[in-house]
């Protein structure tokens, strides 16, 4: 699973659009236009905005994604930012991390956090950090982006190297290569990339065309590497912004799940971001051998 913050469907207009101003194998789906997907993959144009007045945000968005519960709803309002408590102890009850690990499966957070981040206390954390904390996902460090483990959010390492830590130089499909070699001994593999959503707040239209190429070629890859007869591949997003650069807030525009392999049987034609935990559950309760992780 490779969660991409702030990625919506936008107009194929390269003025605006940072996913038209490059040659995208993945995110070729414009507001006007259907794309196609590489290796028999389907994009699903999904509902962010969850029957709540107000633009979509990144914490009650991803609290949606992770545990099929309607977190705009449940609170009444999008929540912007990091989850606060009320949705904190929603992901400690539903999160599709917690029900896994619940019934014996492995997860694994590819993400890698570096010393100062983990050692600093923290009052405010990401819904994926506290849905590991909560679940008792172990948080990957540098030491495991040098091994091969993990993947920093910039999957080249350049920011790493510059502030003095060790790591290889990387290529984005060296990156994914680590990705899918992380799903060979899990149940659930997740990566979280959140570039698209600061590009989409901030930058110039061409910094942003960068980091939508990044993400491209990292999904890109990861489609060429995974072995699609054994392992699903889903690539999802909380809530547009990236997609409309004459705005630096967030969009309504929908969001793409884009689905490969077994799980392309399970998920409904138009979800929300509601429908896309109890789809993994399901998925991944047979992998586990247990029937559908929602019983």
């Amino acid at each position: 699973m490779i969660f991409l913050d702030g990625v919506g469907i936008g107009k194929d207009d390269p003025e605006i659009n940072p996913f038209a101003r490059i040659d995208a194998r993945i995110f070729n789906e414009f507001e006007d236009r259907n794309g196609r997907l590489p290796g028999q993959g389907v994009c699903l144009r999904t509902d962010a905005c969850l029957g709540v007045e107000g633009l979509p945000q990144s914490a009650t968005g991803q609290v949606t994604l992770f545990t099929g519960e309607n977190a705009a709803r449940y609170l009444g309002y999008h929540l912007q930012g990091f989850p606060n408590r009320a949705l904190k102890d929603r992901l400690r009850a539903e999160s599709i991390f917690r029900r896994v690990r619940s019934l014996g499966g492995e997860v694994v957070f590819a993400n890698a956090y570096t010393p100062r981040y983990l050692e600093r206390k923290r009052s405010w954390v990401s819904a994926t950090t506290a849905m590991c904390e909560s679940a008792g996902v172990p948080l990957r460090t540098v030491s495991d982006v040098a091994a091969g483990r993990a993947v920093y959010f910039d999957p080249t390492n350049a920011r790493l190297i510059r502030n003095g830590f060790d790591v290889p130089v990387r290529t984005v499909e060296q990156s994914a290569e680590v990705l899918v070699s992380l799903t060979r001994a899990s149940n659930l593999c997740l990566y979280e990339y959140f570039l698209t959503d600061r590009a989409g707040h901030r930058g110039t239209l061409e910094e942003a065309a960068e980091v939508a190429d990044e993400a491209d070629r990292l999904v890109s890859a990861a489609v060429e590497l995974i072995d699609l007869t054994r392992s699903s591949l889903l690539v999802c997003s909380d809530h547009g912004n990236l997609e409309d650069k004459t705005t630096r807030l967030h969009t309504r525009n929908p969001v793409p799940t884009l689905v490969w392999g077994e799980l392309c049987n399970v998920l409904p034609a138009t979800p929300t971001l509601q429908d896309i935990a109890p789809a993994l559950k399901g998925y991944l309760g047979d992998d586990l051998g247990l029937g559908d992780l929602e019983d």
